[in-house]
């Protein structure tokens, strides 16, 4: 075990000084506390060089383990065939998780307050919502796969993609146990455009408004590639603000639109769409959202190491004062992270890859990346290290021999560091067994102190061979 006594370096103590002290001491505060900064990045690299299991354990308690399942066909959970997307939720101090069944037209419910289970523990389902348990909702909910949440007013919302039936449902989940759907929009209402297989959905507070973007993956004669926009300040009464076409008004990045995520960068909403078929990362300025801007298309090496072959996923995210977008590759099998501090000018921070000639670190990234099965998940999450830093990691699923994760320190993210990987097994009795086949989306949720990331596992076989379901592993055990 570790002798932390001895891993604190000795420079630490002149912090404890305060100002007043460090002044009359003849020391200039900014100075010393530069110093110690820098020592402390230097002591950091050497601990990660010796043993970055050893950091990692030490300074974030980093230690993954099965943490339990949801499987399709086991228990409750007889409806969950090709999960697809995850998102978590807190209402009234309490935590859920929602997922979306694509091959059962179902959205499940899971208790996510306290995920402290140990290996084996089926997740606590809550509420499953689909047309048998909620009629009125017909034969709307068809082919259900992105998720987005919005808290407006009192109440909680999800937005919904059904890329089967070509719409977009709105469902009221104030009261997870008697989820009811508010509002069902479809492209057989030519007013929605941009419905025609969706794929990606976001919500974002731009001023005191409340917006939903759609992604539609279509062709043009089917209503798609472009994303529409909704007003959806009364969530019962959506409507329409305006809808972007690819190849028209300069938004060159929208052919085949997957994946959609929005950050406010010095207070002004960007939209960063990930344009699959472009290979393109397509950044709109959402200053004035009935009259989008293209600030810039990021296309397939514009850049060394921009390896956005079929991107479909992108997560935007800060570190300090600066902003970043991941996104994620097809053919690349690359997660590429572009600095888009200045939306305007964006560059390519670094790529993460398992092929290492890929990565601009050097680095390998096993399982990052995903294929046309597995889907490339990809979140961020930030905690506390054990002298009080805040830093950023990444989790990522994708394929390597199987369904995989990849957990990675970005707290520099010109320079990610991959910290833990793990691996689906093909034996029931084995861990990580329901991530075994093709994972979809991950999620991060914190449950009692800990981390935890939920990930969706999307199978075309129901079989006990090829699993559908969802995996948790837990990240960290406390340091």
């Amino acid at each position: 075990m570790l002798d932390r006594t001895r891993m604190t370096p000795q420079f630490v103590s002149t912090t404890r000084m305060n100002a007043t002290e460090m002044v009359l001491a003849g020391q200039d505060v900014g100075n010393v506390l530069a110093e110690y900064h820098t020592r402390l990045d230097v002591l950091d690299d050497f601990l990660k060089t010796a043993s970055s299991s050893h950091y990692y354990s030490y300074y974030f308690g980093i230690s993954l383990s099965d943490g339990g399942y949801a499987r399709d066909g086991v228990g409750v959970y007889g409806s969950l065939y090709q999960p697809n997307e995850l998102i978590s939720v807190e209402i009234d101090g309490n935590k859920y998780v929602f997922v979306t069944s694509n091959g059962n037209d179902a959205i499940y419910c899971m208790n996510a307050s306290d995920l402290n289970h140990q290996r084996g523990t089926q997740m606590q389902l809550v509420y499953l919502f689909n047309s048998a348990n909620n009629p009125t909702i017909g034969s709307a909910l068809d082919g259900p796969t992105a998720l987005a949440y919005a808290n407006i007013g009192s109440k909680h919302y999800l937005f919904v993609t059904t890329m089967v039936s070509d719409g977009l449902m709105i469902i009221d989940i104030t009261d997870p146990r008697n989820m009811d759907m508010v509002k069902y929009l479809d492209d057989s209402n030519t007013l929605y455009d941009k419905l025609g297989n969706p794929r990606g959905v976001t919500t974002h507070k731009i001023g005191s408004s409340w917006y939903c973007v759609v992604a539609s993956y279509s062709d043009p004669g089917y209503g798609g590639n472009g994303i529409m926009i909704l007003n959806v300040d009364d969530p019962a009464v959506p409507y329409k603000i305006t809808s972007l076409t690819d190849s028209l008004n300069g938004f060159s990045c929208l052919s085949n639109p997957w994946g959609v995520d929005m950050l406010d960068i010095d207070g002004v909403p960007f939209l960063f769409v990930a344009g699959y078929s472009d290979d393109c990362v397509q950044i709109i300025d959402m200053s004035i959202p009935s009259t989008p801007v293209a600030a810039f298309g990021f296309t397939r090496l514009l850049q060394p190491f921009a390896y956005l072959d079929g991107v479909k996923r992108v997560k935007a995210f800060s570190v300090g004062a600066r902003s970043y977008v991941m996104a994620s590759g097809v053919s690349d099998y690359t997660t590429v992270v572009l600095d888009v501090t200045d939306p305007y000018a964006p560059t390519v921070a670094t790529s993460m890859s398992q092929t290492v000639s890929k990565s601009k670190s050097g680095r390998q990234f096993l399982g990052v990346g995903s294929d046309a099965s597995h889907q490339g998940g990809i979140r961020t999450y930030k905690t506390l290290d054990a002298l009080g830093r805040v830093c950023t990691f990444g989790v990522m699923v994708g394929h390597w021999s199987y369904g995989s994760l990849q957990l990675v320190d970005l707290s520099d993210p010109s320079d990610p560091y991959p910290v833990a990987w793990i691996q689906g097994q093909t034996s029931s009795s084995g861990n990580y067994y329901v991530m075994y086949y093709y994972p979809w989306d991950v999620e991060v949720v914190e449950s009692n102190g800990n981390h935890f990331a939920l990930v969706s596992v999307y199978s075309s076989y129901e079989s006990t061979s090829y699993p559908n379901g969802v995996q948790v592993v837990k990240l960290d055990t406390g340091y």
